[in-house]
């Protein structure tokens, strides 16, 4: 692969992650978003941690909307094609991601919320997710209603 096209690759895939990085960092005012993000591995750190989390919860996104374009083994119109893909992709997000992070990480040893799990810790988890979910499912939908529009 030529360099160029390496770059472009590169930026193609990370962009998404960089921009979801950026609009969603108010979730980093509440302590307990801060506090899941320390008690993440690679570097114990929030911003090593979130940056990593955002940018890989990116790929399946960007991945979804490359397939659609890249395989010819979709049935219907692309325009609902992607919608489907991204809708699958937000429901999954929506459901695992705060029972990861409420049910799976302390079972796993990562003890990060000092209020318990509860109903707060819920609310604050969905309500991010759903923010990171709305975030990169907006643009999905907007480029599914260009593709929808009639030409010529």
């Amino acid at each position: 692969m030529e360099p160029s096209t390496f770059v472009s690759v590169a930026l193609t895939v990370a962009l998404p992650g960089i921009a979801e990085t950026a609009f969603c960092l108010p979730l980093l005012l509440s302590a307990r978003t801060r506090a899941l993000f320390r008690s993440l591995p690679p570097a114990e750190s929030v911003a090593v941690s979130y940056l990593s989390v955002m940018l890989a919860l990116s790929v399946p996104f960007v991945a979804g909307v490359g397939a659609v374009f890249g395989l010819d083994i979709w049935r219907g119109p692309i325009y609902n094609v992607l919608i489907r893909v991204a809708t699958f992709v937000s429901a999954s997000y929506i459901i695992v991601l705060p029972a990861t992070a409420i049910v799976g990480l302390p079972r796993y040893g990562l003890d990060w919320d000092p209020t318990g799990y509860g109903v707060g810790t819920w609310a604050i988890l969905l309500l991010s997710t759903f923010w990171y979910v709305v975030l990169l499912f907006v643009p999905i939908v907007l480029l599914s209603a260009l593709l929808a529009l009639p030409t010529g």
